[in-house]
């Protein structure tokens, strides 16, 4: 792992791709329920499973290092990381956390979660404003640090088969 200077010295622009704005259901976000609109309320009886609507960057990695940052201060439930590139081909999907999908998850009643499995319970010093991702293709590592107070978050290690998106979620009712 490096450390947050290093990994911003790999800073790349990511443009977030409209076409990808959809629902995933992944495994409930610790039990919480949020308010659902009409068109999210379709897929309530998928039982222990919340939608989350979300986009995906355009860029595609598949070997190097990059780092990106999401701004995360006044969001009240929001979702960051890489997703496999595959995950857009699914329709109605189920994301499981670890072999599709490496994020954390920042709740603004201070609760932090790395979607590991089983998801990890993150005890942040200072609550970030800003979050920033690394991702080492090679190494099978993406990091998670708070640009607010220079710290590590968390680092997933894996074994990436296929190309990686930047991934973001905002519950845009809860916003």
């Amino acid at each position: 792992m490096i450390d947050l200077q290093a990994a911003q010295k790999y800073g790349v622009d990511v443009t977030f791709d409209a076409n990808t704005a959809r629902p995933f259901l992944l495994p409930g976000m610790e039990g919480k329920s949020s308010r659902y609109s009409s068109h999210q309320n379709k897929h309530r009886g998928t039982q222990g499973l919340e939608p989350l609507y979300c986009v995906l960057g355009k860029e595609r990695f598949t070997s190097g290092r990059c780092y990106w940052e999401v701004q995360v201060e006044d969001k009240v439930k929001c979702m960051v990381g890489f997703c496999n590139d595959s995950v857009m081909r699914k329709r109605r999907c189920e994301i499981v956390p670890v072999t599709e999908l490496w994020t954390i998850s920042l709740k603004k009643e201070n609760q932090y979660w790395a979607k590991s499995r089983p998801p990890t319970r993150l005890y942040l010093r200072v609550a970030p404003k800003v979050v920033g991702i690394f991702l080492d293709y090679e190494a099978g590592c993406i990091s998670f640090y708070n640009v607010t107070d220079d710290s590590h978050i968390y680092t997933f290690q894996d074994t990436f088969r296929e190309a990686l998106r930047p991934f973001i979620y905002s519950d845009p009712l809860l916003t």
